[in-house]
């Protein structure tokens, strides 16, 4: 009777034990109608991972398995992206910057790492605006405060390149999800170095919500946080994408201007740029945003 009591016990201690390290090694998860994130990785600091236009949070695998020994690793998927449920909203960037806040306050992240790609790197600058106090560094990846000025000649201000956002609004809003997903194989082709590569990040882009993904668009369009930025009070590293545009025939110096044109207003800004990579640098040269990222979270 007495072995047979501690078998029963033992058995208890080590079934919950079981649970335990099961419960401690799977990755959590927040669901929200606007974000979903996914958790892995141990340690005191935070970051928060931030995909761009159509993507899912999976684009940011790789780096996550580099930076989860040591890091808390929060990545993003935003509301209509990659096969998440759209929500409808005229305000898709401060909806989901606001969504990104509140995620952050909620599970008490204490001065989080904000790395932003793309349409994620305008939210972290507006995050960074809205709420000063939160992040602890940015690292904007390839993405620029206005994207609209450096899509065509004449296009200074939010007025000249309204014509545009809407335009991208209503063409996208009419596709069906097999036209949206044909156009997002076509598209991503330019981005991405690697054809394989290419091919596996469309076939995840194409889950998104035609028209979600054409408000968004069109909003990052009409975004100008040029003269806004002074009110960012963060560390922030930009990191640059070379190969695409020196493609296109232009010459490094010209591209490293724009960039830094368009950051004139942060107060000590940093700039890398890489001449390896596409717009996906992480994809393209994972070495070199790996090694970048590194640094940025040692500096002082």
């Amino acid at each position: 009777m007495r072995f047979s009591r501690c078998w029963r016990f033992s058995g208890a201690v080590l079934f919950a034990c079981v649970v335990a390290l099961a419960t401690a090694s799977a990755p959590a998860q927040t669901s929200t109608p606007r974000l979903d994130v996914q958790v892995a990785g141990h340690g005191e600091r935070s970051l928060i991972f931030i995909p761009g236009l159509t993507c899912p949070g999976s684009v940011w695998d790789h780096v996550v398995a580099r930076f989860e020994t040591g890091y808390r690793c929060h990545v993003v998927t935003l509301a209509g992206f990659g096969g998440k449920p759209a929500v409808p909203t005229e305000h898709f960037l401060d909806d989901m910057a606001d969504a990104v806040i509140a995620y952050a306050r909620e599970q008490k992240l204490e001065r989080p790492v904000l790395v932003g790609h793309s349409l994620g790197g305008v939210l972290a600058m507006k995050i960074a605006l809205k709420a000063p106090d939160l992040p602890g560094r940015l690292v904007i990846v390839d993405s620029l405060p206005f994207l609209a000025g450096l899509m065509g000649p004449g296009i200074e201000t939010v007025a000249d390149a309204q014509p545009m956002a809407d335009g991208f609004r209503k063409a996208l809003a009419g596709q069906t999800p097999e036209q949206f997903a044909a156009g997002q194989r076509k598209f991503i082709v330019g981005m991405v170095t690697s054809p394989e590569k290419a091919g596996e990040i469309a076939a995840e882009t194409g889950k998104s919500d035609p028209a979600a993904t054409g408000q968004a668009m069109g909003e990052l369009i009409a975004t100008d946080l040029r003269a806004d930025l002074g009110g960012i009070k963060c560390p922030t590293l930009v990191l640059g994408a070379l190969a695409d545009k020196m493609a296109m025939g232009l010459p490094r110096p010209v591209i490293e201007g724009a960039f830094r044109r368009q950051y004139d207003k942060l107060a000590g800004v940093r700039f890398e740029f890489f001449e390896k990579a596409r717009h996906f640098i992480m994809v393209d040269d994972l070495d070199g945003f790996t090694d970048a990222l590194r640094k940025e979270l040692t500096a002082r």
